[in-house]
């Protein structure tokens, strides 16, 4: 377990297997478990909480790479 201090009080804990597990957020003064969902390729995709419904999600590196590189394409203009 790996805790977060913020002016030296916990804020949250972070428990560890292979890869991140969950993590525990003080919000609200009351202890908030969420826990990570992992794509086949290590990456974290998802947060669900405690009874599994999902409240978080994030894109893969690969799309994150892939609508930069878009995005940064029409942005260029090629000049001969």
């Amino acid at each position: 377990m790996v805790e977060e201090l913020v002016s030296g009080v916990v804020d949250r804990e972070y428990t560890y297997g292979r890869q991140r597990v969950s993590e525990n957020q003080l919000i609200s003064n009351i202890w908030t478990p969420s826990f990570y969902g992992y794509d086949g390729g290590g990456s974290v995709r998802q947060l669900t909480n405690a009874v599994g419904v999902v409240t978080d999600t994030y894109e893969s590196i690969r799309q994150a790479l892939h609508r930069t590189a878009t995005c940064i394409e029409e942005n260029i203009s090629i000049r001969i």
